[in-house]
């Protein structure tokens, strides 16, 4: 989603907004005005400190666990270093910044894999060196009813087409028409973990095989599984 008071769970006031870290001279304050909202790495103290600021792009995440935050830099997407830990109500470092130098922990880039489990759509530009270069124009936030149910733009123009009747109709899916593992596919393209992607993002369709699409690793029936493991493959095993 886009920053907002009502999207941003995290408390900005005066008190609440620092995120203190294990170096005395080194802390992150998130803050809020008229023109958006802001993470500050703040290194040194007093007149010979230096700080960094970046400005919340996008808030991932629902908020029942906790939410994550994006920043834009020219064409690039990055996580940024702090986020928001509902169960705690309060701000502690994103994932994968533990232990690094809080200069650098800015420099998480965020993959196009993501972006299907966390957006309807976002474009890619493809390239040798990075793998977080967007087109800032083009996203669609939010899982819309496209995700599950194809293109509705492509339903429409071919309802429109004099030869609908001659055609079948492949662009609009009914998931409830899916066999068992066709229907579990469509949950598993967010819920079937990270993965390794085998084609180009958001070219899944809901009825097509996802093996095809994205390379899942299966977990052990004893391993802890998170929002970003496979939670699908433990559902299958299951007695449900």
């Amino acid at each position: 989603r886009l920053p907002t008071r009502q999207s941003i769970l995290g408390n900005f006031s005066t008190g609440s907004n620092v995120l203190h870290t294990d170096r005395p001279d080194v802390h992150f304050r998130m803050d809020a005005d008229s023109s958006g909202f802001y993470e500050t790495l703040v290194v040194g103290k007093g007149a010979d400190s230096t700080s960094r600021t970046e400005r919340i792009a996008y808030v991932g995440g629902s908020g029942r666990k906790g939410q994550s935050f994006l920043y834009w830099s020219g064409d690039k997407l990055f996580q940024l270093p702090v986020s928001y830990y509902t169960g705690l109500n309060t701000w502690l470092g994103s994932p994968g910044r533990v232990g690094i130098d809080p200069r650098a922990s800015f420099n998480r880039t965020v993959a196009p894999r993501c972006f299907e489990c966390h957006a309807t759509w976002m474009e890619s530009v493809p390239g040798l060196t990075v793998d977080n270069q967007y087109r800032p124009d083009s996203a669609i936030l939010g899982i819309t009813c496209e995700r599950c149910h194809g293109a509705g733009r492509q339903h429409v123009s071919r309802e429109r087409s004099l030869m609908r009747h001659l055609v079948r109709d492949r662009s609009i899916v009914n998931p409830v028409k899916l066999s068992r593992e066709r229907k579990m596919d469509v949950c598993a393209q967010c819920h079937g973990g990270i993965g390794d992607p085998q084609r180009p993002t958001f070219t899944y369709v809901a009825g097509r095989r996802l093996e095809d699409y994205v390379r899942l690793v299966p977990k052990a029936s004893d391993e802890f599984v998170d929002v970003h493991a496979n939670q699908v493959a433990l559902l299958s095993r299951s007695r449900c």
